[in-house]
Parts: C-alpha cells; sequence; structure tokens
C-alpha cells in the first residue's frame, strides 16, 4: 500500500518501463534498445528508494564548475 502520491507515480513509471521492456523482448528489439526501457525502470526505482536524488546529480554536475573564480 503506497500512500504517498510520488511514490505511487514512480512505481507506476517502473511498471510501465517494465511493460515496455517485455514488449521489446518479445518482438525481438535489440537488447540495447531494451536497455532504455529497463533503464527508466531503474531511474523510477532509484527515486523511490532515494539511491538518487536530484541533488545528488546537481552535486554532480556542478562538482566539475570553478564558480566565482
Amino acid at each position: 500500500m503506497l500512500t504517498s502520491l510520488r511514490h505511487q507515480q514512480l512505481v507506476r513509471e517502473s511498471l510501465a518501463g517494465l511493460e515496455a521492456a517485455v514488449t521489446a523482448a518479445r518482438n525481438s528489439i535489440p537488447h540495447e534498445m531494451l536497455l532504455l526501457d529497463l533503464y527508466s525502470v531503474l531511474r523510477a526505482l532509484d527515486s523511490l528508494t532515494g539511491a538518487t536524488t536530484t541533488d545528488d546529480i546537481l552535486n554532480l554536475i556542478f562538482s566539475s564548475f570553478c564558480i566565482g573564480k
């Protein structure tokens, strides 16, 4: 049971990505394309579990910039 609308949306995104991956596998789509569907599932699950957050991504991007010099 999910009580958070955000969590519900992330689970829906994960399920949609899994369904797309299954459809791609059944249609013999190249595995590189199938991985795109699986990565979308992983991103949603990472966001759900807190493994990767927007702040993490922004910190990674801006860590390579030298601001203020």
